[in-house]
């Protein structure tokens, strides 16, 4: 009988050895999460997670700091390992078809800007992504943070709505490209002949935007590159018989009707900054994970939940009377590297996804990525034109994307279903730190977009 190696323990397992492997962890997995992650609409662990932080002494707020965090990290951990893919990864729904087809696109995209871009235009952030009953052939899409507490905001955006662009325009994209004058009086900019809107965005924003490298350097070409060389692209059984444009649509599932709303959302931004920014004070929003700071663990890290894509795309669904039209969502992860497994080494910028936030497979076991796509493929959430691609070897990559809820918002789900919003005090924060604030704002400070979460 054949012998397999295990990738990180160099143990021999037969293939009736990895199925009996494989039957105890999923075993194992519901034993362990049996009471603990089964109810689907209860928080039930919410009292016993969230850190009250307010204290009489350093002492005391020191320890509660360090038990947030801890607390943080145990949860976010059992949400990786849950087999309960219904109440983890699909907490706020499933992506549907459209959505599906477009993160395929986004993917691969996604691929030949970080394999093809230099290093000026290369960044990673988290996504939600969201398709509404009522609008058909329109996704709805935003990224966590904001632009005062992170100083890579605006190079996200640039390189978000410049794939968007490239995915929906192609070559044709020089004529398609956002401007100031595209903003009109209720703060939306409708560009691209309507098929991109960015929402309640101001003008200073679309100018910052539009100063963007990640925007305006050109990454990729569409003459006769198949980019075929790239290692992790979707390519075709007969690459050296296609065309590049068949191949182009061979790895583009939008069509000429898709449009594209970006959510930038400064009506949350600014309810949750406070009265009072950038000073501390009072300000309001979805709750918060308190925990200490991963760098800095004298101060508090507070945007766990409240300043996460879901916490921007729910607050907006909301104000605008658009959250009981949701038909399906997900969250997703646009990574700044093609690595994936051994390759990534555990770091987020070394990677294609977030090793923190993603089903990574275990020893050659892969149950929790199988039953999630097996649940999307009997759901019949794929397109005929994704499905044909189950076949190809990268089909797994670009589910790889696809991101757990952090502890935060994974706490917040009654509270983003009821539109439950609350007032908290941010005087121990980091990012409302006056001193942070100043070295954010003179760009001075290290990229904390990915270590706050």
């Amino acid at each position: 009988m054949s012998k397999k190696y295990s990738k990180k323990k160099g143990k021999k397992y037969s293939n009736k050895k990895k199925k009996s492997l494989k039957r105890k962890q999923i075993q194992l997995i519901s034993y362990l999460n049996n009471g603990y992650m089964s109810n689907s609409t209860n928080n039930n662990i919410e009292n016993n997670v969230r850190i009250n932080m307010k204290s009489n002494t350093k002492k005391q707020e020191k320890i509660k700091k360090d038990k947030g965090r801890s607390n943080f990290n145990v949860l976010r951990q059992k949400i990786q390992k849950s087999s309960n893919i219904n109440n983890t990864m699909f907490r706020f729904g499933k992506p549907t078809q459209l959505i599906n087809d477009f993160l395929y696109s986004l993917y691969n995209e996604n691929i030949i800007r970080v394999e093809e871009g230099t290093d000026d235009i290369k960044t990673m952030m988290m996504t939600s992504v969201v398709e509404l009953i009522d609008e058909k052939n329109t996704i709805y899409i935003t990224i966590s943070e904001e632009p005062n507490t992170d100083k890579k905001f605006y190079k996200k955006l640039g390189s978000i709505l410049h794939m968007i662009e490239n995915i929906l325009f192609e070559n044709n994209r020089v004529n398609n490209k956002l401007r100031i004058d595209n903003l009109d009086e209720t703060n939306n900019c409708i560009y691209g002949n309507n098929r991109i809107e960015i929402l309640d965005i101001d003008e200073k924003d679309i100018k910052k935007i539009l100063k963007q490298a990640s925007y305006n350097k050109n990454y990729r070409e569409y003459g006769r590159n198949k980019y075929s060389y790239l290692k992790e692209i979707f390519n075709t059984e007969n690459n050296k018989q296609e065309t590049a444009s068949s191949i182009r649509k061979y790895r583009n599932l939008t069509n000429n009707n898709t449009k594209v709303k970006f959510i930038f959302n400064n009506k949350y931004i600014n309810e949750r900054r406070g009265r009072n920014f950038p000073s501390p004070g009072t300000n309001k929003s979805y709750k918060p994970f308190f925990k200490g700071d991963k760098n800095k663990p004298d101060m508090l890290a507070c945007n766990s939940g409240s300043i996460c894509s879901e916490s921007k795309i729910f607050s907006y669904l909301h104000d605008n009377n658009l959250y009981k039209q949701i038909k399906g969502a997900i969250a997703y992860w646009i990574g700044i590297s093609s690595n994936f497994g051994e390759d990534c080494k555990k770091k987020v910028s070394n990677c294609n996804y977030h090793p923190n936030y993603a089903y990574e497979e275990s020893d050659e076991l892969d149950t929790n990525m199988d039953n999630m796509i097996h649940i999307l493929d009997t759901e019949h959430k794929f397109s005929i034109g994704l499905k044909r691609k189950q076949k190809n070897n990268k089909w797994k990559n670009m589910f790889r994307g696809f991101a757990l809820p952090c502890p935060g918002c994974f706490l917040n789900k009654d509270s983003y279903k009821n539109n439950t919003r609350e007032e908290w005090e941010t005087h121990q924060c980091l990012e409302y730190n006056e001193d942070s604030f100043s070295r954010y704002q003179f760009g001075k400070a290290e990229d904390r977009s990915i270590t706050l979460t």
